[in-house]
């Protein structure tokens, strides 16, 4: 069986995509205030549903950074990935543009800086086109039947 270029490539990218979701969410689970006070200001909601709401997308990254980095099913975390990013930048955007200057609260303190509006955008993009990467590869690999 011979393992092509884009196989590698494809499995390099679901990796590091994989380990940055877990840890994010394990930043958010370290350094849960700065998430949820975003969550709380930029989406004005009750404290304590911030705080569900915090848990929520903590419980989903790990699962999809556990499903990318397992290799469960091929391109459906990818997809789920393409929607998770697209809803990120969406609330960051917006948070951005009305909030500017507010922390995130993506990474915690695991950077030991804050990470505001458009050096987050620029992060999601890049996490975002790594995605639609593995899209394209997975597309081509179709088209020349070897799924």
């Amino acid at each position: 069986m011979k393992v092509k270029g884009g196989v590698i490539l494809s499995w390099i990218l679901r990796a590091i995509l994989g380990i940055i979701f877990i840890i994010t969410a394990y930043a958010k689970i370290n350094d849960p205030y700065p998430f949820w006070e975003f969550i709380e200001r930029v989406l004005s909601i009750p404290p304590d549903w911030a705080m569900t709401a915090q848990w929520v997308v903590v419980s989903w990254e790990l699962l999809l950074g556990s499903s990318l980095l397992l290799f469960l099913r091929q391109i459906f975390p990818v997809w789920v990935t393409i929607g998770t990013l697209l809803g990120f930048t969406v609330v960051i955007g917006y948070a951005s543009f009305f909030y500017p200057g507010i922390d995130c609260g993506c990474f915690g303190s695991i950077l030991g800086q804050n990470i505001a509006g458009k050096s987050s955008l620029a992060k999601n993009g890049l996490l975002l086109l790594m995605t639609l990467s593995l899209v394209w590869i997975h597309k081509i690999k179709e088209v020349k039947g070897e799924n």
